[in-house]
């Protein structure tokens, strides 16, 4: 049914269509912010870790990396 919908509406189609055709690029995007994401928390780990407190999520490095990608995309309201 839903593909249905997309189908007979042509802008909904364009728009499918402008993900489905650089699906390549979009991924290889994709993993360069990760690689981004890695380097800098690493960086950030070591030398600010008053940034980093003792919390749970962020002993491992895949918590303070998941923690860095959550922190990424929220905006500050302390200015």
């Amino acid at each position: 049914m839903l593909i249905e919908v997309i189908v007979r509406i042509s802008v909904l189609k364009n728009v499918i269509f402008a993900i489905y055709k650089p699906r390549v690029q979009i991924l290889i995007t994709l993993f360069l912010f990760l690689i981004f994401i890695y380097y800098f928390t690493l960086i950030a780990i070591h030398l600010l870790p008053d940034d980093f407190p003792n919390e749970n999520d962020t002993k491992t490095l895949i918590g303070a990396i998941l923690r860095m990608i959550d922190q990424t995309f929220k905006v500050i309201q302390n200015y």
